[in-house]
């Protein structure tokens, strides 16, 4: 849960913040009162949601008049649920929707917004799932409310150039709130880590050639619309994964119908959904996929459930599609992450070899360097390390370990390239980083967040010791000092 209910006034609901969550609250907060807009960043399950509708619920009652900006069908009705959860009554302003504009909270299809010749006033706009908030329909729409604060939500503050998304970078940003990270809110049983099933890059795949940055579609289903994507995705869904709902993300609709049907072939009961699935429809099918006693195992699609998607009871994200983007590729590990009774943790097939081909962030317990300005070349590492492939088991993981972690096999000790298996998924696992100057420079840069951003003094050494399992020296501190 996101949060829980405390207690009931009149026709409110107020919602009991988790400690984060009110931290974070009160940065925004502080950051709205020197700032027109600002930029709130946690990952996916994380209770963004729940804190920004608190947002809200607090300025309507100061009198304020806000408006939800939100693009998609799914993300609208989600909006008006958390909203209408807190008992704060809203019109929502979509298509085939009856319009009810006297109420001072407004949930907009950011399309609808657009075209609105009067569209309703606002103080505060909050742009949901805002990485996609920089299209010219976005910014027309903002413009139209030059004295409005503008608040923007998401787990992957990056567009597709690794550019950010504050002002400088052409963004509509002033300043970033950032929340915890995916190790954190894991080490608090928020949020539950991952497990990675990933093959070396594939051949095939690594001809296809981008267009606009990203890996041309039409071209990547020639490759990946067969009978098997590295692997027959239904024979590793089996082996690996067959006690586990799934959320199947393909190349595009013709590929994703290929991969129900495929399903379907082999006695499991699949889904497939896309933009024009009937809102009757697929309200049956999330029905049918969060009843853990349903037959229905798995859902496939192309974006449909990539952003905004929370249906916890998932637990294995399979990924038949490769994709340039580091913000796509995040939050479709995101769709996993969040807790459900019984859930230990989550899996990832990931057919296509997204995970190395993002690393060094290409694990979802990997922490990213946020920033306004996007992924800048000082973040990245000089050189990113390959993996570690098992001959026994094909478990495959960064080097560091001298055994293997899964089947304890001696691992070759010379540095040597990796052995393809054709048709194999092979385990990925974080590695611990032991140079001493590495590690030395981490702890530097979390003084450094720290500092910037005002958090507790102990903060550096907190993230420190969560991350390394041990207090990092008290000299380093003191230099602080």
């Amino acid at each position: 849960n996101d949060g829980r209910i405390l207690l009931r006034r009149r026709t409110v609901l107020v919602m009991q913040l988790r400690d984060y969550q009110q931290e974070n609250l009160s940065q925004l907060r502080d950051s709205l009162r020197t700032n027109q807009s600002v930029l709130y960043v946690a990952p996916c399950g994380s209770g963004k949601g729940t804190l920004i509708s608190t947002m809200v619920h607090r300025a309507v009652e100061r009198g304020k008049k806000v408006v939800f900006a939100v693009h998609g069908r799914a993300l609208i009705y989600d909006m008006s649920e958390r909203v209408s959860k807190l008992g704060i009554k809203h019109g929502v302003l979509m298509g085939g929707i009856r319009r009810e504009r006297w109420h001072p909270v407004q949930v907009a299809s950011i399309d609808t917004l657009h075209r609105m010749e009067f569209p309703p006033e606002a103080d505060l706009i909050i742009a949901d799932e805002c990485h996609m908030a920089l299209s010219e329909t976005w910014r027309k729409t903002i413009a139209k409310y030059p004295n409005a604060k503008l608040v923007g939500c998401t787990a992957t503050p990056i567009r597709l150039d690794k550019q950010g998304l504050g002002r400088a970078s052409g963004g509509l940003f002033d300043d970033m709130v950032l929340g915890p990270t995916e190790k954190e809110l894991i080490s608090q049983n928020y949020l539950v880590p991952s497990r990675v099933l990933a093959p070396p890059a594939p051949a095939a795949l690594d001809k296809v050639k981008k267009t606009a940055g990203e890996y041309n579609l039409k071209s990547q289903a020639e490759v990946c619309n067969t009978a098997q994507v590295i692997g027959d995705v239904v024979s590793h869904w089996k082996k690996h994964a067959s006690q586990r709902k799934t959320a199947a993300f393909a190349v595009d609709q013709n590929h994703a119908k290929a991969i129900m049907a495929q399903f379907r072939a082999n006695g499991i009961q699949w889904a497939y959904v896309d933009a024009e699935t009937p809102d009757s429809v697929r309200a049956e099918i999330w029905k049918d996929l969060d009843n853990p006693t349903s037959g229905l195992m798995g859902v496939s699609s192309v974006g449909c459930i990539s952003v905004g998607w929370d249906h916890p009871i998932v637990s294995c994200v399979l990924v038949a599609r490769k994709t340039a983007s580091l913000a796509l590729w995040r939050q479709m590990l995101g769709r996993g992450s969040r807790v459900y009774p019984g859930k230990q943790d989550f899996l990832v097939l990931d057919h296509v070899g997204n995970t190395h081909l993002h690393a060094p962030h290409g694990l979802f317990e990997d922490e990213v360097p946020w920033d306004l300005a996007g992924l800048r070349p000082e973040d990245m590492p000089a050189k990113v390390e390959a993996v570690k492939t098992c001959d026994q088991c094909y478990a495959t993981f960064k080097p560091g370990p001298t055994q293997c972690p899964y089947c304890n096999a001696l691992l070759e000790k010379q540095v040597k390239e990796i052995e393809v298996v054709e048709a194999e998924l092979t385990e990925v696992k974080q590695k611990i980083e032991t140079d001493p100057r590495v590690v030395k420079a981490i702890y530097d840069a979390l003084v450094r967040k720290a500092q910037e951003r005002g958090y507790k003094s102990n903060y550096p050494e907190v993230v420190f010791k969560h991350r390394f399992g041990y207090w990092p020296p008290r000299s380093w501190k003191q230099s602080y000092a």
